[in-house]
């Protein structure tokens, strides 16, 4: 028994047609039916583009195709964007998708030829997705890493002792390691505002929580800030375990941000129980993290007081926060290049680097280290 080439084609499992030299259809499987949601008699006998007028966008590259099928090759076109309209519920419209075809000429009939759609709709999502991710983690690790050599340039600069130049290096990079955890909890959105604070104060109050109080609706910082967020805080613990209310003194801390009705976020940090506090004389790297990269990533304002009773820093963000099902997102702005000239220790690093952060409000001259 001969099976005939339409019996063929139509019980065919993989999505089929088959196309006279006029590209008028002849034979269409069951699966191509399906995959098109269209029926049989909606193509049989009707030329290509009478079927899928929409589909002469496309027509160079699909009349080369089955041209060369006709003539005996096999040709192959990849990744033909074409909406199908949703036959079984018309109201819903089109469905966007992408397509692969392959077309061979039909070995008993040379007049015809057959071809091949494979809807890859679903690999090409998942493969610009994945394109976005790595484009998303190379940027971070770039941003990352310059942050890294200027940290390590203004900790070092004006210090003699080795030992503390390690121990302040160190201790900036377990915050940024900090911020790096939050994003992870936050995943792509953003770290929580309260786990950014409660974790950059753990490592000073794990034997006396009680002397600090965090409070402050749920707030999302995005990506972009959160590492210098967690620097900041991490700068202010330091500086209170050192000189303030977490040192051994009596003192308490008080870390509270609001939004009041007008969308407006401010971040405040307050120090009591310690006594008068001298300004500095020195403004160190900790300082410029406070009063410019902090307030400079999201467009706002900052102020460090050292009061009568102890040190108290506000942060407030001039224009109103973006909110997402509810929840408020701090994003970041204002975003100015860092040029930072090239350190001979720290050349590999840069290597690796871009050749500027993008860090808002920050100046790498200055004088030696200090809060």
């Amino acid at each position: 028994m001969i099976l005939d080439y339409r019996t063929f084609y139509r019980a065919a499992p993989a999505p089929i047609a088959v196309l006279d030299e006029g590209l008028r259809y002849v034979e269409v499987s069951d699966a191509y039916c399906e995959a098109l949601s269209m029926p049989r008699e909606r193509m049989i006998g009707f030329h290509v583009f009478d079927v899928f007028p929409d589909a002469r966008g496309q027509k160079e590259r699909l009349v080369a195709c089955w041209t060369a099928a006709l003539r005996g090759e096999t040709s192959t076109v990849e990744e033909l964007n074409y909406p199908i309209p949703d036959w079984e519920d018309p109201d819903e419209g089109w469905q966007d998708r992408w397509w692969s075809m392959t077309s061979t000429p039909v070995a008993s009939e040379p007049r015809l030829a057959a071809f091949r759609f494979d809807d890859v709709t679903q690999k090409l999502k998942l493969e610009r997705a994945r394109q976005a991710v790595t484009h998303e983690l190379e940027h971070r690790s770039n941003n990352l890493l310059s942050l890294v050599a200027i940290i390590a340039r203004r900790s070092a600069r004006g210090e003699t002792d080795v030992g503390t130049l390690v121990e302040k290096f160190l201790s900036r990079l377990d915050a940024l390691s900090v911020a790096s955890k939050s994003m992870v909890v936050g995943q792509r959105t953003g770290a929580s505002m309260d786990h950014i604070v409660r974790q950059s104060l753990s490592a000073f109050v794990a034997h006396d929580e009680a002397r600090v109080a965090v409070d402050g609706p749920v707030v999302l910082v995005d990506g972009k800030a959160a590492q210098v967020m967690a620097m900041a805080v991490h700068e202010l613990s330091t500086n209170a375990a050192k000189y303030g209310a977490l040192s051994p003194v009596s003192g308490r801390v008080s870390v509270r941000w609001t939004i009041d009705d007008d969308g407006i976020f401010s971040f405040r940090w307050t120090e009591t129980g310690v006594g008068p506090i001298a300004f500095p004389d020195r403004r160190g790297f900790g300082t410029t993290i406070l009063e410019q990269l902090l307030p400079g990533q999201f467009g706002g304002t900052a102020a460090l007081c050292f009061g009568d009773d102890g040190l108290t820093y506000t942060m407030t963000v001039s224009t109103a926060v973006a909110r997402s099902n509810g929840t408020a997102i701090l994003r970041s702005d204002g975003v100015v290049a860092v040029e930072d000239p090239v350190d001979p220790d720290l050349s590999d690093a840069r290597d690796h680097a871009a050749a500027h952060v993008e860090i808002p409000g920050i100046s790498t001259s200055g004088p030696p280290e200090t809060m």
